[in-house]
């Protein structure tokens, strides 16, 4: 049976004595998750549930991501906490995000250091460094859909950065920026992590042309792509095929825009 756009599905109600919600403020241990039309980004609470974990590890410091994780992503954390094996799940993947993470708060903090002042993040989802990272003179921007934007809003502390909704797929970050009060006089960093790998060739060339035309000429840009699929062992690209999400098998991103980058700066302006 099929389900129309404006109803939602009967709520799938989770019991137990044991189940984290009690330390989620308000929550109780009894919740009904709703199946709407309408959803935050799985993924991006996914990638935040991970970083609230490598957190509570010690292996990133990043305190803001417990307080924005919605309720079904933080019973994963709690059964990540009780699994009662010395390797947890995703242990490898969960190790290459906390690299990521690292090394994108490492371009971050360069940046500032050498008095950078716009930092924007795009397709930000459940980022964290515009709290993070605070600093005086300094203004945060983040790029997003509206959806997971509005439920980020309602998670986040006060403060944090100046919120720019546009869908990638359909509009240019640059002028969307800029609407949103980026200064394209002034100098800039554009961060777009684990990002490239959910849109196509085309559309990441025409995003990254579009902020080179429309930024400073000492703007820098921090970006991640898929590793082409020749790379590594037959069973690392078995892997990599079997966990790369429907939107990056569908992309030619994954396996073309990495190594044509050098040799190709010039398109893009980078």
């Amino acid at each position: 049976m099929t389900t129309r756009p404006t109803e939602l599905r009967r709520p799938r109600t989770v019991r137990s004595e044991s189940y984290p919600y009690p330390e989620i403020a308000g929550a109780a241990p009894e919740r009904a998750i709703w199946a709407g039309v309408a959803k935050r980004s799985r993924t991006a609470q996914g990638v935040l549930a991970e970083r609230a974990l490598l957190t509570e590890m010690g292996v990133l410091s990043d305190p803001v991501a417990r307080k924005m994780v919605a309720p079904p992503w933080a019973a994963f954390m709690w059964f990540m906490r009780h699994w009662p094996f010395p390797t947890k799940p995703g242990s490898v993947t969960r190790a290459g995000l906390a690299a990521r993470v690292s090394w994108y708060d490492a371009q971050v903090q360069r940046a500032i250091e050498t008095g950078v002042q716009q930092i924007a993040v795009i397709g930000a989802g459940y980022d964290s460094r515009a709290w993070r990272f605070a600093s005086s003179g300094v203004q945060f921007y983040e790029l997003d859909l509206g959806i997971t934007q509005r439920d980020k809003r309602r998670r986040a502390p006060a403060g944090g950065p100046t919120f720019v909704e546009a869908d990638l797929w359909t509009q240019s970050a640059a002028p969307a920026l800029r609407d949103g009060g980026l200064d394209r006089s002034r100098a800039a960093l554009f961060i777009l992590e684990g990002l490239t790998m959910y849109l196509t060739e085309d559309v990441v060339r025409r995003q990254l042309g579009d902020l080179a035309e429309s930024s400073a000429s000492k703007s820098l840009i921090a970006v991640d792509f898929s590793p082409p699929p020749e790379v590594g062992t037959a069973q690392d690209r078995r892997r990599m095929r079997l966990r790369a999400p429907a939107a990056a098998k569908s992309s030619s991103c994954s396996s073309t825009v990495g190594e044509r980058q050098r040799s190709s700066r010039p398109r893009v302006g980078w």
